[in-house]
């Protein structure tokens, strides 16, 4: 981890004029600092795991922790992750993780709905630098768990970072993957991605010399499952807007 990490770092961002909490949890507190009227960093707060979460969870011990660490290394992997700027435990147990915000963040279902992200050459550059993000991912090892498009986020500079990194867990086995692939898939806008723009998106994520169709299909089978998953928001949610990790 990095030097600012631990109970002093937590207490130096509580100390910010522009820190506010932002939302209350059974299991953690979501903050954000301000500067100037906009977000500078967002962060959570997780509570003591209890004894059930760590025998039933492999991710359960300092949930703050091991996500600042995670992101640290998904970051030097190649994966548009959100920065750190502190993570660590703390003397009573609970573990913590902040990051910074991302500059002009809208989420990408939302990008996509109000036409932030045209149609044509604009979106094909999109598809294929997001296919190319999620590969990196599962190359290293992990899978998200919650990769819906409104957890990938589109920079005001037009770079896309994916947030919410809390249920990630190291797994290799094809069905995880497609699992993976499966909620960028149903979380799609209906009527803005088309098929053809799924395929090019699965084909430049699995390369020239797999075979597309079989991967479709199981994509397909299981996205139709994740459709009353999705997470239903009305305007631009305020987890995702805020660039949570």
């Amino acid at each position: 981890m990095r030097p600012d990490s631990g109970p002093s770092a937590l207490a130096a961002l509580e100390a910010r004029p522009g820190y506010r909490v932002q939302r209350v949890l059974a299991d953690r507190v979501n903050f954000v600092v301000e500067e100037d009227g906009r977000a500078s960093v967002y962060g959570k707060v997780y509570e003591k795991p209890t004894l059930r979460a760590r025998l039933c969870q492999r991710a359960g011990r300092d949930p703050g922790l091991r996500e600042a660490v995670l992101l640290e290394s998904l970051g030097r992997s190649g994966v548009p992750v959100p920065a750190v700027v502190a993570g660590g435990r703390l003397a009573d147990g609970r573990s913590f993780v902040a990051t910074r915000a991302v500059e002009g963040a809208l989420p990408l279902d939302d990008a996509l709905r109000r036409g932030a992200i045209r149609a044509g050459a604009d979106r094909r550059a999109a598809l294929v630098r997001l296919a190319r993000a999620v590969r990196r991912l599962h190359d290293a090892g992990f899978v998200h768990r919650d990769l819906y498009l409104c957890h990938v986020l589109l920079s005001a500079g037009g770079r896309l970072v994916v947030i919410d990194w809390g249920r990630a867990l190291k797994r290799r086995r094809l069905r995880w993957r497609v699992k993976d692939l499966a909620a960028l898939h149903a979380s799609a806008p209906p009527g803005i991605v088309t098929a053809r723009d799924s395929l090019r998106f699965l084909r430049e994520y699995l390369g020239k010399r797999v075979s597309l169709r079989p991967w479709a299909r199981r994509v397909a089978r299981k996205a139709a499952r994740y459709r009353s998953h999705v997470p239903r928001r009305r305007g631009a949610a305020p987890r995702a807007a805020a660039g949570v990790p």
